[in-house]
């Protein structure tokens, strides 16, 4: 566990798939120059310390390994998700415990439910999430549909308040549970979406109301404006959450970077939240630095070799001068890939121990081989 003094260092996107790890590890283990995507302090790291590396089934969790990975350090317990849920309801996944935090002003224990707005597009066999956050939807777009769909949300017996642009908190007035397990738009962009879709009686409510949106949506100016932008339509509302509010706990000064619900954790943990800058690089600091995770979930590996670059010549050299400095104690890393989860803890060497030599282990072979 890490202390006051420890920087964390939240890496989403940094376990690519055995497949292409080999060649990746060589790249960033090689010269500055005039290799590309060259990352020495990175690299090094990964040599000092033994990793504690643990699979992360995203079906059963219902979110991706970072979400579920703050989601166990800021204390979420399932046992939240399953007030007020009915019987014949689907069960609920960890990944419930996110919309909470994307609703700062919810409390008492009623499910909180969000919509996002989403574009469902059809792959080969199967139909499949967009990005919902590479959908760019404005203040502007977000008000006229939601006004678009004011009634319809009425009508079939639910309550809409927009939070932000792309996210709605949706309460079900009269119509009772929506049906679903509550994955979250990370556990469904680029898969099958099928497991994730409401089945069943007690879903009806709420699949009626994603066809009259739809419906109410398609031909809407909105829509016909992206359209002709070249702009994926806005299609859908992803719904997902389902647990009640509850009170995040961590050992931390401060949050820094990631996205909204990273904001959230903060807000209700009482902690002080930063931009992601050289400046949050301190002791105390749990640092989200996801700019690596939409490379590698379009296996863009180039663009990801790219931004390794650039983040082990600025935030990753600020750490580890920190480091060599003392004004940390420890680096805690963790990275995350598509099923897996690994944290390293590399220590500051003072006193005698600056004599000693900097152990090495061949980080290349759990990196590359998950069952190494």
């Amino acid at each position: 566990m890490p202390t006051s003094s420890t920087l964390t260092l939240v890496l989403p996107g940094t376990l690519p798939p055995p497949n292409i790890a080999g060649d990746l590890a060589k790249a960033l283990h090689a010269p500055v120059s005039p290799t590309p995507g060259s990352s020495p302090v990175f690299s090094a790291w990964l040599s000092r310390a033994k990793p504690v590396v643990s699979e992360f089934d995203i079906s059963q969790q219902g979110c991706s390994p970072y979400e579920g990975w703050w989601l166990t350090r800021a204390g979420y317990n399932i046992q939240a998700a399953q007030t007020n849920r009915p019987p014949e309801a689907p069960a609920p996944v960890f990944g419930a415990g996110l919309a909470p935090l994307l609703a700062p002003s919810a409390t008492g224990t009623d499910p909180v439910w969000i919509g996002r707005l989403a574009h469902i597009r059809i792959s080969q066999d199967h139909l499949a999430l967009a990005n919902p956050d590479e959908l760019q939807v404005t203040e502007e777009e977000s008000i006229e549909l939601a006004n678009a769909a004011q009634n319809v949300f009425e009508l079939d017996g639910f309550a809409l308040h927009r939070l932000s642009a792309q996210d709605w908190r949706v309460v079900p007035v009269s119509a009772g549970h929506p049906g679903i397990s509550g994955a979250t738009p990370a556990a469904a962009v680029d898969r099958d979406i099928d497991a994730w879709w409401p089945q069943g009686a007690v879903a009806r409510p709420w699949r009626r109301l994603v066809n009259e949106i739809q419906m109410e949506w398609y031909a809407h100016p909105v829509n016909e404006a992206r359209r002709d932008r070249g702009q994926p339509e806005i299609n859908t509302l992803w719904l997902f959450g389902g647990s009640a509010p509850w009170q995040p706990k961590l050992n931390a000064a401060r949050l820094a970077g990631g996205p909204a619900w990273v904001q959230g954790i903060a807000q209700a943990a009482g902690l002080p939240w930063a931009p992601l800058n050289e400046q949050a690089i301190a002791p105390g600091t749990i640092a989200s630095i996801d700019s690596l995770e939409t490379a590698h979930r379009e296996e863009d590996w180039g663009r990801w070799l790219i931004e390794m670059a650039r983040l082990d010549a600025s935030l990753f050299t600020a750490a580890q001068q920190a480091l060599a400095e003392g004004r940390v104690d420890s680096i805690e890393l963790i990275l995350t890939g598509h099923d897996r989860i690994a944290q390293l803890v590399i220590p500051s060497k003072r006193g005698l121990a600056r004599l000693l030599p900097t152990p090495k282990h061949d980080w290349t072979s759990w990196w590359s081989n998950p069952n190494s």
